[in-house]
């Protein structure tokens, strides 16, 4: 198997992809959308210049209607009760700065940040199906022998053009893997269930939302985001009903939608890659445990608590290799619980374990998600003398978000790395110096 199809590969590879998706949805939409703003504020005060009797306020909206006899409708919306100002073009050269006004209008129409986030959830779905056909190259490069009977017939003219049997082989996984990626969301899933074997059931909560959005990607696509009776069809009613989405009404796709879309097929696809991984590498468990509590970590870090809580309700049903992966997961998403302020969730989930006789780095978590302060303070030279827990660990954890805020966490660090903290207070006091 090459290191490109490797579990760990795929994963990271899947990761990044999404990682990318969020940079460009937000990021760089949120760029297209200062574009947009600046180019109708600029296409509002040159039509204020050419028909200064309209008096268009800089911060409103307009409609523009053409039509014999031409004219321009203005509708500010300050009130919906007031008319539409109306006036009839009154010499050919202001006919003629309109029309030069409108042109330059349209080719910088104010539609990149839509058209942006459009592309974004295209792609964002793309990455999934690349997902989808890595994981099918991975399972029948370790069982060659299942893949279909009617997948696995070449012709001679390509059993020649191939060479050898490696090539031959490689070349049918990826004819099946192309097969599987142009179906639908819901038969590619489908297929992971029946012919791999893979349970699938985690993924239940989720599945709704998730085939909305490759339908959403369809009408995109092929039908200008139009809703049409396929999708009706396809779409739970809970989900047409909340996205009023009545047949020949048009979806786009909001700031909100795409960062939910994000969220909802990275937490699909981590699922589906980690039950691949559990049930076709069953030597590899640790590994794959690792990876699941490094994406809740790691969502902690970025500060994506509602993320961490969606991927917990995987990663506390999962049969880890060992306790050790089981509190961790188990913590991370307390920690989210916390920071959500569902607190007595976060007391249901802890009390799933009895945490007694666990390492004294764990009693120090149950603390600080406690808020008991004394007791938190108490634990932590043990803790630090032990190196269960180090300088950077204190810096970074999200566990001690509130903790960082006080003091006495402050005065904690320089008391018990009292090296590491004078360096840093020369370092600042040389650069204030120069």
């Amino acid at each position: 198997m090459s290191e490109k199809r490797k579990f760990p590969t795929v994963g990271l590879n899947f990761i990044g992809n999404i990682s990318s998706v969020r940079i460009f949805g937000s990021e760089i939409a949120r760029l297209a959308d200062e574009h947009d703003q600046a180019v109708a504020k600029e296409f509002v005060e040159n039509l204020s210049k050419t028909f200064p009797e309209l008096d268009i306020p800089p911060d409103s909206t307009v409609q523009i209607k053409i039509g014999p006899p031409p004219k321009v409708d203005t509708d500010t919306f300050a009130d919906d009760k007031e008319p539409a100002k109306e006036i009839k073009i009154k010499s050919l050269e202001q006919g003629r700065v309109l029309l030069r006004t409108l042109r330059a209008f349209t080719k910088r129409a104010p539609v990149q940040g839509y058209l942006l986030r459009n592309g974004a959830l295209v792609t964002l779905t793309s990455f999934f199906e690349s997902l989808v056909s890595d994981l099918v190259h991975l399972y029948y490069a370790k069982h060659p022998g299942a893949l279909p009977a009617d997948a696995r017939g070449l012709t001679l003219a390509e059993l020649r053009a191939l060479g050898s049997v490696e090539e031959a082989e490689q070349f049918l996984i990826a004819k099946e893997a192309e097969s599987v990626i142009r179906e639908s969301a819901n038969d590619q899933l489908l297929y992971f269930s029946k012919r791999p074997a893979v349970d699938l059931s985690p993924l239940k909560a989720d599945q709704e939302a998730f085939f909305e959005i490759f339908q959403r990607r369809n009408l995109l696509v092929h039908n200008s985001g139009v809703v049409n009776r396929y999708y009706c069809e396809k779409v739970s009613s809970s989900l047409i009903e909340h996205f009023k989405a009545t047949e020949g009404t048009r979806l786009s796709v909001s700031d909100d939608y795409l960062t939910a879309a994000i969220d909802t097929v990275f937490v699909c696809g981590l699922i589906l890659l980690q039950q691949c991984w559990r049930k076709w590498e069953k030597s590899d468990i640790e590994q794959v445990d690792d990876f699941l509590c490094d994406q809740l970590y790691d969502s902690l870090i970025e500060s994506r608590f509602d993320l961490t809580e969606r991927l917990s309700r995987y990663a506390l049903h999962v049969p880890y290799n060992g306790e050790l992966a089981e509190r961790i997961a188990l913590i991370n998403c307390a920690i989210a619980l916390k920071e959500l302020n569902r607190k007595d969730e976060m007391e249901q989930i802890l009390s799933k374990k009895d945490w007694s006789a666990c390492a004294t780095k764990f009693q120090l978590a149950l603390c600080a998600l406690r808020d008991d302060e004394e007791g938190f303070y108490k634990l932590l030279p043990k803790a630090i003398q032990s190196q269960e827990v180090s300088e950077s660990n204190l810096k970074e954890w999200p566990l001690l978000n509130n903790q960082r805020k006080g003091q006495r966490f402050a005065l904690a660090l320089q008391k018990y790395f009292p090296m590491e903290r004078s360096i840093e207070k020369l370092d600042q006091e040389e650069r204030l110096a120069s």
